[in-house]
């Protein structure tokens, strides 16, 4: 099968096996391998990269979407199976390799992490890229949706995972926020399934779990950012403390944050909705928190 380094793997249901495939890719031939896993037998060795596969992401039971070092995403159907399109990032300039590859929940849109700090925005229906911008400073190595495809999570060699906030017109410049930090770079992050909250994974062997609530504010011409979460240590240099520092106060493990200027109030109104989700839960170093409590938190 391979005859190179494996640069990634992805799962996704077989109808035709009745059980699980295992997708996988990397460098050497530069092919893509479908296995059964139920039988252990290859089923597939699908080829056209030119260059080492960095990125698999797996979705809608037969597609799936390939980022690469020849510069190209590459999206495979497995129903025929072949390449069905073939995606460059020369758009502008030269182009850069592809490091890592996702695609939004309603199979619409195509998110990609490049090599040269970017990360670009596809309409898969369409078949037009909508955007290319600039979160980090380095590689970005992961490139996740939540959910709800409101926000992208990414995480860079840049040592930080950032969040855009795709709530609104993604031809115009995107909101960007910083939400975490490693001390080397940054491998992967993920998205639970449900939550708002993500795991991140770094060469600094250190892994981070980090429940949150993101959300751009707008009053008058002013946006801002707004960021609830469990912290083990200060988040320092995102945003500013919601009180003076001879005012604030905090419950283990939760800090409070809030753009410059806004009220309380609104604070209380978002973690209200946060609360109802996640707040709740408890469990580990997390705590059980009430609007009370919050209340007397930043009173």
């Amino acid at each position: 099968m391979h005859d190179g380094t494996i640069r990634d793997l992805a799962f996704m249901e077989g109808p035709e096996s009745g059980g699980a495939i295992l997708i996988s890719a990397g460098a050497g031939d530069c092919n893509i391998y479908t296995t059964d896993c139920q039988r252990g037998q290859g089923l597939h060795a699908l080829s056209g990269h030119t260059g080492h596969i960095l990125a698999l992401y797996t979705w809608s039971g037969w597609m799936i979407a390939s980022g690469s070092q020849d510069k190209t995403v590459r999206f495979w159907d497995l129903r025929v199976p072949s390449c069905v399109r073939v995606v460059g990032t020369t758009f502008h300039g030269t182009g850069s390799a592809v490091a890592s590859v996702a695609v939004d929940p309603s199979g619409r849109l195509l998110a990609t992490g490049q090599e040269d700090s970017s990360c670009m925005l596809y309409d898969i229906r369409g078949g037009r890229m909508v955007q290319s911008y600039h979160p980090h400073s380095s590689d970005v190595r992961s490139v996740r949706f939540s959910p709800g495809a409101h926000y992208l999570l990414t995480g860079s060699y840049d040592m930080k995972i950032k969040v855009t906030d795709l709530q609104g017109d993604l031809t115009k410049q995107l909101p960007i926020m910083v939400v975490g930090e490693h001390k080397d770079k940054v491998i992967q992050c993920r998205w639970h399934t449900q939550d708002l909250s993500f795991l991140s994974s770094s060469a600094d062997r250190t892994n981070g779990r980090r429940p949150l609530l993101v959300t751009r504010t707008q009053r008058g011409q002013t946006t801002g950012w707004l960021l609830i979460g469990y912290f083990r240590r200060r988040a320092r240099g995102i945003v500013q403390p919601l009180t003076a520092p001879s005012k604030r106060r905090w419950w283990p493990g939760l800090w409070i944050w809030e753009t410059e200027g806004y009220p309380s109030g609104f604070v209380l109104r978002l973690f209200a909705a946060w609360l109802a989700t996640v707040g709740r839960r408890g469990g580990g170093d997390q705590d059980l928190f009430s609007l009370e409590l919050l209340r007397q938190l930043i009173g």
